[in-house]
């Protein structure tokens, strides 16, 4: 495949099966004009066959890993192996136009460096805005008369009850539909449900922790960490709320920061090394991670916890941030609690490639 290779607009045309007004070719052209497709290379080629790979950034998620498109071109009939029916795919082949031949030849490591490189000048170009300040709304909506408070609420309402999947609607609800009261008590802390009332009761009374006999004293800790550990450790007047917070709420990433938790434990516990000022800064100052395993998880995370109530009959009960008031340097974020017998602890896990396979096939692999 030495010589010069291209596709045809009539080709691609006949190929996707649609014209040049086609929804397909018109929102493939958009996110081509936008400059989303950041990528372009092939990874594996023979005499025959060239494996192409992109990256497009994806439109609802700009700063998140690309979306990764794979095809691969055979020089007898020109045919692209994939799914035509694709916008983003779409825009990749009308950027093939070109000498494919051309292509730049692409390594794994380079498509990890150059998102790696890449994710800086999207940062720096792109910003989320209010839809209000976008041009094509203020310059097609005109304002009208301020509504009363009232009427907003009541519309607000209105909205959020006609879209009860939605993910405002649910990042509002958060993680606590079943742990508490809408009123609050006189000390200003909200009033738990009956079910939360008899959890923390299990908790207090726990053997295990009775058993335990750490004192925070016999650290010597100097007077500033003493100062933080009183302020924003030991005190524990937010214990109710945290318990009621959403999970990755602001509320619930400060009062877990300077805690030692259930993911994070283990790392502390077969910690080998004698650099414990390079741990404590890696431990209550981590990078924050984000890639297509971890945005998976999370998207995946309440269907597979209601799939496993359902299918089990169980109540389960979402929890925030559970502190132990005893030791309150300890603390776990629980995915829910069966209410029913046991009380078990529920962890979800959403592995990525269970994207390809189901779940019996996933287990016995």
């Amino acid at each position: 495949m030495s010589e010069e290779l291209f596709l045809t607009l009539g080709s691609v045309f006949t190929y996707l099966n649609c014209n040049a007004e086609s929804r397909s070719i018109v929102e493939g052209e958009e996110i081509l004009n936008s400059k989303h497709i950041i990528m372009i290379g092939i990874t594996k080629e023979s005499e025959d066959s060239k494996d192409v790979f992109a990256l497009c950034l994806q439109t609802s998620a700009l700063k998140s890993f690309p979306h990764e498109i794979k095809g691969n071109l055979f020089i007898c009939n020109r045919k692209i192996n994939i799914s035509p029916f694709h916008m983003h795919l779409q825009s990749r082949t009308l950027r093939n136009l070109s000498n494919i031949n051309a292509l730049e030849k692409l390594s794994t490591t380079d498509v990890k460096c150059y998102w790696t490189e890449k994710k800086k000048v999207v940062n720096e170009e792109y910003e989320a805005k209010p839809l209000v300040e976008i041009p094509c709304f203020t310059t097609n909506v005109t304002d009208g008369e301020e509504l009363k408070p009232e009427i907003k609420e009541d519309f607000f309402r209105k909205v959020l009850a006609a879209c009860s999947g939605s993910a405002l609607t649910l990042h509002l609800k958060g993680r606590t539909k079943i742990i508490y009261e809408e009123s609050e008590s006189p000390d200003g802390q909200p009033k738990l449900s009956e079910e939360s009332r008899q959890l923390v009761g299990v908790m207090e009374e726990s053997q295990f922790l009775d058993s335990l006999e750490i004192s925070v004293d016999a650290f010597k800790l100097n007077p500033c960490c003493k100062n933080l550990y009183e302020k924003e450790i030991g005190c524990t007047t937010n214990f109710y709320k945290c318990l009621l917070a959403q999970q990755r709420s602001i509320l619930w990433e400060k009062e877990r920061k300077l805690r030692i938790t259930g993911s994070r434990c283990y790392s502390i516990y077969t910690y080998a090394k004698d650099d414990w000022a390079k741990k404590t800064k890696e431990y209550f100052w981590p990078k924050k991670i984000c890639n297509k395993y971890v945005e998976h998880g999370l998207k995946f995370e309440q269907e597979a916890l209601d799939c496993y109530a359902n299918n089990n009959n169980y109540k389960v009960l979402q929890l925030g941030l559970v502190i132990c008031k005893k030791y309150p340097w300890l603390a776990y974020s629980p995915d829910g609690v069966v209410l029913e017998g046991s009380g078990k602890l529920v962890e979800i896990k959403c592995p990525y490639n269970g994207i390809e396979t189901d779940a019996i096939n996933f287990v016995h692999s």
